[in-house]
């Protein structure tokens, strides 16, 4: 219970800074591929617990692009997160390519519940969450996607959903290989 109100507001804090423009960006170097296996790494108790296939790719092999190591990770991993807490049983695929020669598209993929036609407009809303989270997932208040979709912006780029009831959600984000102010 402790590690979920430290995580609660140190969400809403991050969403707070972004509001008010005091997020700030640490710009380096990153091996995406390198980051996504730390990230896994981490992950792989909580996969295992449930079950769940994970399948990862990353081309080409060693992917370095300029951006903030962080808020990468913060966006993979809630939205890895978000794919296996909503998935309960089957596959949840991960890729991070390189689309054009200055993009970056990250694509997870779940066959997990899925987010109705009505509630997309919506979820990247802060504390808005979908009526089928709410009967399957108790955990959660929301800000997930708020986040991730306020870090992509951020970063200069966007975020794409793709999903269906029962079927599954895949989620693209794209951004710049190289952050520019």
């Amino acid at each position: 219970q402790g590690r979920n109100v430290l995580r609660l507001i140190n969400d809403t804090l991050e969403l707070s800074d972004y509001q008010k423009g005091d997020l700030k960006l640490r710009i380096k170097e990153i091996d995406i591929c390198l980051l996504l296996e730390d990230i896994i790494i981490s992950l792989k108790p909580t996969l295992e617990a449930k079950k769940l296939e994970l399948v990862a790719s990353c081309s080409p092999e060693k992917l370095v692009i300029e951006s903030d190591s962080l808020r990468i990770q913060q966006i993979i991993t809630n939205l890895l997160t978000n794919a296996i807490r909503y998935t309960a049983k089957g596959t949840i695929t991960i890729s991070c390519i390189q689309t054009t020669k200055s993009e970056l598209e990250i694509k997870i993929a779940d066959t997990g519940a899925g987010i109705s036609w009505q509630n997309r407009d919506r979820i990247f809303e802060p504390y808005f969450r979908s009526d089928l989270s709410k009967v399957n997932v108790p955990e959660g208040i929301g800000l997930g996607l708020a986040i991730v979709s306020q870090l992509v912006n951020l970063l200069g780029g966007e975020i794409e959903l793709n999903s269906e009831v029962d079927i599954g959600s895949t989620f693209i984000v794209r951004i710049p290989l190289n952050f520019v102010k």
